[in-house]
């Protein structure tokens, strides 16, 4: 199963616009106050998948983050059992009501491709 949380992030918008600039001092205090940032939207990332993982508790999970034109876009697949299906559905219900500030989705079910292990070739 595929979830997704699109997550409208103002602190995240203001470092992809303010690169560094300048010299000196104001240099280092401007790469100073980026690092702040993305460690703040990496801190509000883990909370999440926290939170995603505790309500879904998948057998295993991958997670990928992208940030882009101020929103911040957690994709998590869950691996899951086939007769687990309706509770995971289920679960996404109480998933919307909980994240009500982000906008959330899901799909599925997926074949497995995310936890295959990376030397295993399909023949063509």
């Amino acid at each position: 199963m595929h979830f997704k949380i699109l997550l409208k992030d103002a602190v995240v918008e203001e470092a992809l616009n303010e690169l560094p600039a300048g010299v000196g001092g104001e240099y280092l205090r401007k790469l100073r106050e980026q690092a702040s940032r993305e460690r703040e939207r990496q801190t509000k990332a883990r909370a999440l998948s926290l939170q995603v993982h505790k309500l879904f508790l998948p057998l295993e999970e991958d997670i990928v983050c992208k940030t882009e034109a101020g929103n911040m876009l957690l994709d998590f697949a869950h691996l899951i059992d086939t007769s687990a299906i309706p509770k995971y559905q289920n679960r996404y219900s109480a998933a919307t009501r909980h994240f009500k500030d982000c906008q959330v989705s899901i799909t599925g079910p997926w074949p497995p491709y995310h936890f295959m292990p990376g030397k295993l070739r399909t023949v063509s």
